[in-house]
């Protein structure tokens, strides 16, 4: 089984059990199909997921590869019915990036449509083909598909609710924008919809997917639930609080505007699909199911931690914690073992911030030697030691200033707002390369200046580019900018001298800001340091998120300034009259 198909699918069993016979339309030839599963996992009475082993091209073979949508199988009852054939995928990189967008985003597509977009050769290990099966309720028999005979592994599901009791509790419908809602375009995010309905005391609409991706979120969902229930036989309370770790959200009352409630729940793929496999573990009775679940509950820690800020001499550290409990995080530098630790108290079901001043100095440390050498102040990249309760964390802390040196400093590729799974790996995915944002500040002609570089692959409404200029604690200035050269003062500053020079191309635009000698600081008594602060965000237009440049911060969130110096530039001598 490949390891995209364990994670869409549950933990099965692997294992070749034959071939599956099956064609279009009559007349049409017949594909074999091998069978990868032969005891799948499934819920009695639900959606049965066999993967299948679709044949490889020969050589020389040059024909294109049509598979069935559908394929005949019967009942151990006698019934025959029709299994949808499903191509099990990744997503491609989304436009929009939402705080919620999962970590392992899948795509279930029918075959025609999987090999119209992509005109494969063939699956891949990053692909499979599932055959799904929706039985009769009850029933827990065998399949047989084609010649093969699959022999599901039955697990019981949750019980009923009495029809009234359905109609009382209403329906939860699927929506997306929201930062504490799962994403709704998702089928591998089905069943956490399905988990939230039932925390709020409702019912989860019927997922709103065409055949097969339907029923692959409905299998997921129903593998869920009953998982789930064989952890609530073993302990309710223990039950109750896993629920609340797959569906938590947690209030951010400091957020940007009015306060906001943020998801806060378990978001990486691996950690889901190691806690599936414990609570679909066949080898365990009710109680070890129950205690393997806590045991894996305890091993982990429930909070979710980013930077909110890192420029300059200190840094903002949020924390959310999904937990009915006050929690605390113990954070210290790891490069100075001096300094006094800081303390973050996170409320039950609460978001916390908190400012923490970088080291004076940073001391390189040495194996072997009894001391360093002091560094540049805050031009070196830090580790934050993070502790809660029995978890151990760190968090790598780029550098707070950035030399600006000729020909220029470049900032890296802009990235897309910070998801959830982002923030639990500490991980981020860059944007498309066709929607890659670069940018730079150098010195020209004496004057300061900012080249950016937008690529695109084609003119785009509301394409725009938005500066911040200054120290955040004060009153900075904010302009946009877009590939006309067309500047618009948002806030602060005064505008005299801001000018931008554009040049538009068939894939990207470019513009160069200079930016007024009344924006640029001069020098501290006693010190050489410039430190100007910056801020850039890409809006690329409707249906796209916002790119920053640096660090990676929610989309809620204003960008994270840079912090760069002016004073390491030197300016070379004028060329020598001839």
């Amino acid at each position: 089984m490949s390891a995209l198909a364990a994670v869409a699918l549950g933990a099965t069993s692997p294992g070749f059990a034959g071939a599956v016979q099956a064609r279009t339309a009559p007349g049409a030839p017949l594909v074999n199909f091998g069978v990868r599963t032969p005891a799948p996992l499934a819920v009695r009475g639900g959606v049965v997921a066999i993967e299948l082993d679709p044949p490889s091209r020969r050589p020389g073979d040059t024909r294109r590869i049509e598979w069935p949508d559908e394929v005949p199988v019967t009942l151990s009852t006698g019934e025959r019915l029709q299994a949808s054939l499903g191509v099990v995928s990744r997503g491609l990189p989304r436009a929009e990036r939402s705080w919620t967008l999962p970590a392992e985003d899948l795509e279930v597509r029918s075959p025609s449509v999987f090999l119209a977009a992509f005109d494969e050769t063939g699956i891949g290990v990053d692909a499979a083909l599932v055959a799904l099966v929706e039985t009769p309720a009850d029933f827990a028999g065998t399949i047989e598909v084609g010649a093969v005979r699959v022999a599901p592994a039955w697990i019981d599901p949750e019980p009923a609710v009495a029809p009234e009791v359905v109609e009382a509790r209403g329906v939860l419908r699927l929506t997306s924008g929201t930062p504490d809602l799962p994403d709704a375009r998702s089928p591998g995010e089905y069943w956490r919809w399905v988990l939230l309905a039932q925390e709020l005391d409702m019912t989860c609409e019927a997922p709103p997917f065409a055949a097969p991706a339907a029923l692959l979120a409905r299998h997921r969902a129903e593998l869920w639930q009953a998982g789930l229930e064989r952890v609530r036989r073993g302990s309710p309370s223990v039950a109750k609080e896993l629920r609340e770790l797959l569906t938590s959200r947690v209030s951010d009352p400091q957020a940007q505007g009015a306060p906001r409630l943020i998801a806060a729940w378990i978001a990486g793929a691996e950690e889901l699909a190691s806690l599936l496999a414990i609570l679909l573990d066949r080898q365990r009775n009710d109680e070890a199911t129950m205690r393997a679940a806590l045991g894996w509950m305890e091993s982990r820690s429930p909070l979710t931690v980013w930077l909110e800020s890192d420029a300059g001499a200190s840094i903002t550290l949020v924390a959310a914690n999904p937990l009915p409990v006050e929690a605390v995080v113990r954070c210290a530098w790891l490069e100075a073992p001096a300094e006094v630790p800081v303390a973050l108290l996170i409320p039950p079901h609460g978001v916390a911030r908190t400012r923490i001043e970088r080291p004076i100095e940073r001391v390189a440390v040495v194996p072997g030697q009894p001391r360093g050498e002091p560094l540049e102040r805050w031009r070196g990249g830090l580790t934050l030691r993070l502790e809660s309760g029995r978890w151990r964390g760190r968090l790598v802390v780029g550098p707070g200033i950035f030399s600006v040196r000729p020909p220029g400093l470049g900032f890296a590729a802009f990235v897309p707002p910070l998801s959830l799974a982002s923030a639990q790996s500490q991980r981020i995915e860059p944007d498309p390369t066709p929607w890659r944002t670069t940018a730079s500040i150098r010195k020209l002609a004496r004057r300061w200046e900012l080249f950016i570089e937008c690529l695109r692959p084609e003119p785009v409404a509301g394409d725009q580019v938005i500066v911040t200029v200054g120290d955040p604690a004060g009153t900075p200035a904010r302009f946009s900018v877009n590939e006309q050269g067309a500047i618009t003062m948002l806030s602060g500053g005064a505008m005299g001298g801001l000018a931008a020079h554009a040049g538009r191309y068939a894939d990207r635009w470019r513009v160069r800001v200079e930016l007024p000698d009344s924006w640029i600081p001069e020098a501290e008594l006693g010190s050489s340091e410039r430190l100007l602060f910056v801020g850039l965000e890409r809006q690329p237009g409707a249906g796209r998120s916002r790119q920053t440049a640096g660090l990676p911060v929610p989309a809620w969130s204003p960008p994270a300034p840079i912090c760069t110096d002016l004073g390491a530039w030197i300016d070379m001598p004028a060329p020598a009259g001839r």
